[in-house]
């Protein structure tokens, strides 16, 4: 087994073998044997088969002298027609004239970029007069003319350096040196960073550093760098930064308090004063000093209750003193209210009265009068004032003092009923997609148990996605007409094997599960190949190809030889670095 070169287009026929001698050596050299098509070089002296002439002649053309030549005679020349000015015919063949190229034979496409002239017009060449200039004919570097920017970096090496430069003050030069020197050099970039404004310094040019200030919080004055007037707002001020040292003893005013904002907590005691009498937070005062006598402008409805009964809120805590209360009292607009004073109003009160009209008062208290409390509005503490029906729920009796609410419960089949405990109900499966243990009719109100699961085989009627690894111990049979499209860019075949062994795709091409496959035989060659066979039987997991698959194999050289011994089977092709072909065969 070898690599066989192929003769295609452009093959040279010299660089075949002559393994089967199919090339003979004569005097003039190597001549085929054999039959052959097409054409043919001498006079077919040698030939056998052939004819002297020819039905078609062969005669001249453009730039060729006249002749015609049949093959029934000799000594017909084929001479080519030269100008004799451009071209002429010397000793060696044709060639240029001496002097044949002019200004007119240059065409302009010659004169390509630092070029003008041909069509007619002598070529020159194009120079800047800056770095390149024409002198006395003669194309030149201009004095003066080579500039920094003409210069590659690390280009002028220290032999080029003349031992009288001068002065180091006007040259830059990078490595180590010893001595001192004057100037820059060429530092390592220094670049800005965070809070520092976009500058670059290599020592080449002179550079700034500045701060980047917000201009809000921080900005620059006369001195230096400060915070912005008015630059510290609420944002700046972490939670607590803020003591009672820092705070001036003049700043906190009424305007800086929000409404209802200090509590019980943040007053001392003896801090609430009520008519003289400091009040003491949590203590109980009986007497008030200072505190002018109640007018009907003081006992308002606001303080007492309504309008129609002023004092019908007042209770005990509230008329609670000396006898200097009843004493401030009008006679005539207390004896009117004996019925509406409250129980909490007891007979010593009535002791503290001057006046008849007050003990008749306070001898007549009966309790609160009937239909004058307002629940929610005359009373504190929670209570219920209507029962509210919820879903499947209905409240009955529910308006009027001294109702008795009813709460029924709406039973039935509809929506937003309930259903009763003695109700049965019965959980059937689906065949092939819910399987159900306990079927049997039970009761609600009895604790029905069942037992929900998968059956042996499950149909899915829609769409599955599974969100994990999906693994079928059995084989995946997929029936659906359309493709299947697979996401992943490769698929795994023989995975579970662990092992070399053979293995590829079948198309099947009848209900036998038999087809056509391509797969990989492990057996074949030095390590296996990839085939073609027809009624293969997936079941023998081993394939016996009747066809392989050619491979081309591309070599960074045009030695096939190198080839990997991999790709060295019959049939693969090797394709060289030049373009030759060889094909692998015996």
């Amino acid at each position: 087994m070898a690599w066989k070169k192929l003769v295609v287009s452009g093959s040279n026929i010299s660089q075949l073998n002559n393994d089967e001698s199919y090339l003979k050596q004569n005097g003039t050299g190597a001549q085929l044997s054999g039959s052959f098509s097409g054409s043919y070089q001498g006079d077919g002296s040698g030939l056998t088969g052939v004819t002297a002439g020819a039905s078609n002649a062969l005669t001249d053309g453009n730039g060729i002298v006249d002749f015609s030549y049949d093959g029934t005679s000799a000594g017909v020349t084929v001479a080519v027609e030269a100008d004799g000015s451009t071209l002429s015919v010397g000793a060696s063949g044709v060639k240029v004239a001496d002097g044949g190229i002019t200004a007119t034979q240059i065409a302009t496409s010659v004169a390509g970029d630092g070029l003008a002239g041909g069509g007619g017009t002598a070529l020159s060449v194009g120079v800047d007069d800056s770095t390149v200039e024409i002198n006395s004919d003669a194309l030149r570097v201009k004095d003066l003319g080579i500039a920094t920017g003409k210069i590659a970096n690390d280009a002028v090496t220290t032999a080029k350096i003349a031992h009288s430069l001068g002065t180091m003050g006007t040259h830059n030069f990078t490595g180590s040196f010893s001595g001192s020197f004057i100037g820059t050099t060429d530092l390592p970039d220094l670049t800005d960073g965070n809070g520092i404004a976009d500058f670059t310094y290599d020592g080449s040019s002179t550079a700034t550093v500045s701060l980047d200030l917000d201009g809000s919080t921080l900005t620059v004055g006369a001195s230096g760098v400060k915070i912005s007037d008015g630059g510290v707002d609420t944002t700046q001020l972490a939670d607590e930064a803020v003591n009672t040292a820092k705070i001036s003893g003049s700043s906190i005013t009424t305007a800086k308090i929000i409404d209802a904002q200090v509590t019980n907590a943040k007053l001392a005691n003896s801090s609430v004063t009520i008519g003289s009498t400091a009040v003491a937070l949590g203590a109980t005062v009986t007497t008030f000093a200072g505190i002018g006598q109640l007018t009907a402008t003081g006992v308002t409805a606001s303080l007492f209750g309504t309008a129609s009964h002023a004092l019908s809120a007042v209770t005990a805590s509230q008329v609670a003193g000396t006898a200097s209360f009843a004493d401030r009292a009008t006679t005539a607009s207390f004896a009117d209210l004996a019925g509406s004073i409250r129980s909490g109003l007891t007979a010593s009160h009535a002791d503290r009265a001057s006046s008849a009209s007050l003990a008749d008062v306070a001898t007549s208290a009966r309790g609160v009068v009937a239909d004058s409390v307002a629940l929610g509005t005359d009373t504190t503490g929670n209570y219920v004032a209507t029962l509210g029906s919820g879903t499947g729920v209905t409240i009955g009796s529910n308006t009027g003092e001294g109702s008795s609410p009813t709460i029924a419960v709406n039973y039935g089949s509809s929506a937003n009923n309930a259903v009763e405990g003695d109700t049965n109900i019965t959980i059937n499966g689906t065949a092939n997609e819910v399987s159900i243990t306990g079927t049997a009719a039970q009761a609600l109100g009895g604790g029905p148990t069942y037992t929900i699961g998968l059956p042996d085989d499950v149909t899915i009627g829609r769409d599955l996605v599974v969100s994990r690894n999906l693994t079928v111990a059995g084989t995946a049979s997929f029936q659906h007409t359309t493709d299947l499209d697979v996401a992943d860019r490769f698929i795994r075949l023989a995975s579970g094997s662990n092992a070399a062994g053979d293995g590829g795709i079948v198309v099947q091409q009848g209900s036998n599960g038999r087809g056509q496959v391509f797969g990989y035989d492990n057996g074949s060659g030095a390590s296996g190949r990839w085939g073609v066979t027809s009624s293969f039987d997936p079941a023998t997991n081993t394939i016996s190809p009747d066809a392989f698959m050619s491979l081309a194999i591309e070599g960074g050289d045009n030695v096939p030889g190198n080839a990997p011994s991999t790709y060295q089977e019959k049939g693969n092709i090797f394709i060289g670095n030049t373009g030759d072909i060889w094909i692998y065969s015996s």
